[in-house]
């Protein structure tokens, strides 16, 4: 009779280690989820800060040519004449000296310009770092979670698997036990 119970045990077992496995190919495609989720992440990152140098080199620029328009609106001298005729569309002619003006006002410009397309930056680049080391904390714990979860369903489908080891030979000593003997041996 013994048999009968190991043998409902490691029906049990079986139906047991199936639902393990399941659990296993559940978990691993939610941990293999969640690992791109992360290396997406990261590339959503860098991209966002590729479009922010970008972006500052904008600013880089447009504070030079604002340095230029600048000079040639708050000046009344010659050279500021001919920058406000030549955004006019008209033809100048600039001389030597002229150029070396326009060399200071550009150095002037550029280095405003430098300032600020840096402080975009350092503050940009401060915002993306906060943000992506929040989010990939915790995309990085999820991980985690499901990888200890994975480990953890793993053991316990080999202690399944050898618990129904074991009531397999249990079962092949029950029914050596249970069969009658009649004293050939």
């Amino acid at each position: 009779m013994s048999f009968l119970l190991f043998a409902a045990r490691k029906m049990q077992l079986k139906r047991e280690i199936n639902a393990n496995s399941y659990e296993q190919i559940v978990v691993q495609n939610q941990l293999q989820a969640a690992q791109k989720r992360v290396s997406q992440f990261q590339e959503h990152m860098t991209a966002m800060k590729n479009m922010t140098s970008v972006f500052a080199q904008g600013l880089q620029a447009s504070a030079n040519q604002a340095a230029y328009a600048q000079y040639a609106q708050s000046n009344t001298d010659e050279l500021a004449e001919k920058l406000r005729k030549q955004q006019a569309g008209e033809q100048v002619s600039f001389t030597n000296e002229d150029y070396q003006r326009l060399s200071q006002i550009a150095t002037v410009g550029q280095q405003g310009g430098a300032a600020l397309a840096q402080a975009f930056s350092a503050v940009s680049d401060s915002i993306f770092t906060s943000v992506s080391n929040v989010q990939l904390a915790v995309l990085q714990a999820e991980s985690t979670r499901l990888e200890n979860k994975q480990t953890s369903l793993k053991t316990e489908g080999q202690l399944l698997a050898a618990e129904y080891q074991e009531y397999d030979q249990a079962i092949s000593s029950a029914i050596k036990e249970a069969t009658p003997k009649f004293g050939l041996a």
